[in-house]
């Protein structure tokens, strides 16, 4: 095998693993074992998957090592042969669980594929497992009373964030090459920033939902009226060039999901940077979110500057742009919802929040404090609006849209802190929880975006900034973070220390 060392395999780019496997380099089986023991040896230290499906794989892997040897292969036809992947609890594989984190749905086994699940396969991707996330994939800590709470692989003792917790944590810690997860708040993005990753939500379309929760089981028929969402599949990976490598080949409408059936989007588009405004939203203004940490204030002014340098044309962007993007993204999300909050939380059996408040008083909860919080919010109807507050929040939305699409309409950026401050430790966010609107506007004003690492806090935890474009310019963000990921180094291991 050369000079390679089968243990530097999480260590290359995507491209050059497939390359190993289709020069006969190293086998599919070998590729697959080795990052089933990775997991197998480091997954309890982070609880970051849930469920393995290691047996399958590896069966999956002999059988293309056998067809491989007797010359059956197409490897145009299956571009992807090989790769390891793994997939957030919330979207379905065939035949393994889809327990949102929620107790009552703890023994719910899916009888299909997702759609991108599907395509993965047919690309010759293996599953090794699915992974761990929020309750009901609702908060940006990545925990549930069926598998407890994921660490960030750079502090054990801090979280991985949510809702794509343990896909973050896998791929921040090089135990896979790329996971799948979604994003509805910042659920890519958030746990990407906080395990040192790259992490990137589309336009909303550019993967089909189905097979994502709600689009599927019996709420799949109901979601399909929705006229939009702010929810959209992605992706989570070490660099942009293993998010181009794979997320193409998921594209595209699948006659299921009603917004998949969109323009196709070439992420590999390029435009000259002396075309590209970038606008930066160093230190921004958010209603009820807290004020940006100042090294992650002063990583986004450092991108600026050496876009700058390179051509770009930058502007800083007034602070308080987007000052009021959390009543929006409320607003959005009580017209998106497919049930109330309490019933999708307990869907067998109604809900006792008295009895559940005092088991969690008592340290026996059976759900997270932030959906209790959220469920006793909808009880007692505080978000209830009078029709005069919700018409005037449609008045602001639709205005302040509309500066949106003015504002990104020709080759424009907008670069961001992902977060105001780097992992926490577990259950802080209990006490800022309005910090995820960070990257909540994005979803809010269906931008894509993209969160790349730009470096490393005094305590070598992950700094990351967010990029996003207007709708269908998601090259835009690709184009951006590569530069900043090859100026600022991209992913970086996590201390050794902690798995040694």
């Amino acid at each position: 095998m050369t000079d390679l060392k089968l243990t530097d395999l999480n260590k290359l780019k995507i491209k050059d693993l497939l390359a190993l496997i289709r020069n006969r380099i190293i086998t599919v089986t070998q590729c697959t074992q080795f990052f089933i023991d990775l997991i197998k040896t480091y997954n309890p230290l982070l609880n970051a998957l849930v469920e393995e499906r290691f047996s399958e794989a590896l069966c999956e892997a002999i059988e293309y090592d056998n067809q491989i040897n007797k010359n059956q292969i197409d490897f145009q036809m299956l571009p992807l042969l090989g790769l390891p992947i793994t997939i957030k609890e919330m979207i379905c594989v065939k035949g393994m669980k889809q327990t949102l984190g929620i107790l009552q749905r703890k023994n719910y086994i899916c009888d299909t594929d997702a759609t991108v699940v599907s395509r993965l396969k047919s690309a010759g991707a293996i599953i090794l497992g699915t992974t761990n996330v929020s309750e009901l994939g609702f908060w940006f800590e990545g925990s549930n009373p069926i598998y407890g709470a994921t660490n960030t692989p750079f502090d054990l003792k801090r979280t991985a964030g949510g809702s794509t917790a343990g896909e973050a944590s896998l791929v921040g810690a090089g135990l896979i090459p790329l996971g799948i997860g979604s994003d509805i708040g910042g659920s890519l993005r958030i746990p990407a920033a906080f395990c040192g990753s790259v992490g990137f939500k589309p336009s909303h379309g550019y993967l089909p939902m189905t097979g994502h929760f709600p689009a599927s089981g019996e709420y799949y028929q109901k979601w399909t009226q929705h006229k939009g969402s702010m929810t959209s599949l992605g992706a989570i990976a070490r660099s942009t060039d293993d998010l181009l490598e794979v997320l193409p080949l998921l594209a595209g409408d699948d006659n299921q999901d009603p917004h998949s059936n969109r323009p196709s989007i070439n992420l590999n588009k390029q435009i000259p940077l002396n075309k590209i405004r970038v606008y930066i939203l160093s230190n921004p203004d958010f209603l009820g979110a807290h004020l940006v940490d100042k090294p992650i204030e002063l990583a986004v002014k450092k991108c600026g500057q050496l876009l700058k340098k390179r051509g770009a044309t930058v502007t800083q962007l007034n602070s308080g742009f987007f000052e009021y993007s959390l009543l929006w993204w409320l607003m959005r999300a009580d017209l998106e919802k497919i049930a109330p909050f309490t019933t999708l939380l307990a869907p067998n059996k109604p809900l006792n929040l008295l009895s559940e408040l005092s088991k969690a008083l008592l340290g026996k909860p059976n759900h997270e404090w932030p959906a209790l919080i959220t469920s006793c919010v909808e009880k007692l109807n505080l978000t209830k609006d009078s029709s005069p507050l919700k018409n005037n929040l449609k008045h602001s939305f639709k205005i302040k849209q509309n500066q949106v699409t003015e504002l990104l309409k020709e080759n424009c950026v907008i670069i961001s802190p992902t977060h105001p401050r780097p992992a926490m430790r577990h259950g802080q966010s209990l006490l800022r929880p309005f910090d995820f609107i960070y990257t909540g506007y994005a979803n809010a004003f269906n931008l894509p975006a993209i969160q790349v690492p730009v470096g490393l806090t005094n305590d070598r935890l992950p700094i990351g900034v967010q990029i996003a474009a207007a709708l269908d310019h998601d090259y835009l963000c690709f184009q951006i973070a590569k530069e900043l990921e090859n100026a600022f180094g991209g992913w970086q291991p996590p201390p050794s220390q902690l798995f040694s």
